[in-house]
């Protein structure tokens, strides 16, 4: 790679990618282009950060993604985890790439931690625990599974040469975003409660690994500066964890007609994964160097004064 190394954001503007881009600033040997659905987020985009080319468009557009990779070191994929029409969009981009220059392009992506959903139903039953260290255990995770298809579709690509990826798991991620995205009204952090006491799907005895958003900002930026400085990465797939979710925290199961809400039509789907098991070690990333720090404590911390500030919003 040159001096300046260019890099193409997908889903600038969420939870995830408007973190990562954030941070992706304050390295001055980026040159970023992000790629923004709204018209009207770009615009405002455009006014805050002048650093940064902001495209108007989504990852379904075969042809913008494909002109826009051809001149891509680097893609961070946040867009979603579960966007087959995206990723078929994306590697496609990255073989036309490939096949005129000889060169891969480096690829990482946000998938979830949904893939190691058990079907707990909110129930606490034994679990398994996942080292993502564990090559061939990840190996063995069921194609079924949730994000799992878009996944392996990006870990063909990889064994077939034309990509070099890095698959980031991210464990259930919380905390608060305050910058000038979340002023403009662009990003926010997602939030699951319901008039102000935090709502499980079934008893919520279930057990999430979690991770604070700064940490696996962290993470995801230990890995571009390391992409950057070409260091051999061996291992390539990283699980994001500092803990547990808590079971002590006031809670009470969301009703039939409350999950409809949450969950209305398709999205219905996600109601197992989510009252699932999903424990996780996050080896490889700290081999990495990376190092989080907010655990469950900050979780606590989080949901409370989340609840609080909509108890006294209504």
């Amino acid at each position: 790679m040159s001096s300046t190394t260019k890099v193409l954001l997908l889903g600038a503007t969420g939870y995830i990618g408007g973190s990562v881009l954030l941070r992706a600033l304050e390295r001055p040997g980026l040159k970023v282009t992000a790629l923004v659905r709204s018209a009207d987020k770009a615009q405002k985009l455009k006014t805050i950060i002048h650093d940064v080319n902001f495209v108007e468009g989504v990852p379904t557009d075969a042809g913008l993604l494909n002109d826009l990779i051809k001149d891509t070191d680097v893609i961070i994929d946040a867009y979603s985890s579960d966007d087959m029409v995206g990723t078929a969009n994306l590697l496609a981009g990255c073989i036309a790439k490939y096949q005129a220059t000889g060169t891969k392009t480096e690829v990482i992506h946000a998938s979830g931690v949904g893939i190691l959903a058990d079907d707990a139903r909110g129930m606490d039953i034994p679990s398994k625990v996942y080292d993502d260290a564990d090559a061939e255990e990840m190996a063995r995770i069921p194609e079924e599974r949730l994000h799992r298809n878009v996944d392996l579709e990006f870990l063909k690509a990889d064994a077939e040469g034309y990509i070099t990826l890095y698959l980031v798991i991210p464990a259930a991620v919380f905390g608060d975003v305050s910058n000038a995205l979340v002023d403009a009204g662009i990003q926010k952090a997602p939030v699951f409660t319901f008039k102000g006491v935090v709502a499980t799907i079934g008893e919520g005895e279930n057990h999430w690994s979690i991770i604070h958003i700064d940490d696996l900002t962290d993470l995801v930026m230990i890995i571009v500066d390391k992409v950057v400085k070409k260091e051999n990465i061996a291992s390539r797939t990283y699980k994001t964890i500092r803990g547990e979710d808590v079971q002590k925290i006031e809670k009470r199961p969301l009703t039939k007609a409350e999950l409809d809400i949450f969950f209305p039509g398709e999205t219905a789907a996600y109601i197992p994964g989510l009252s699932a098991n999903t424990r996780c070690v996050g080896t490889r990333g700290r081999k990495l160097g990376w190092a989080p720090t907010k655990g469950v404590e900050a979780l606590e911390k989080w949901v409370e004064e989340t609840s609080r500030a909509i108890v006294l919003s209504q």
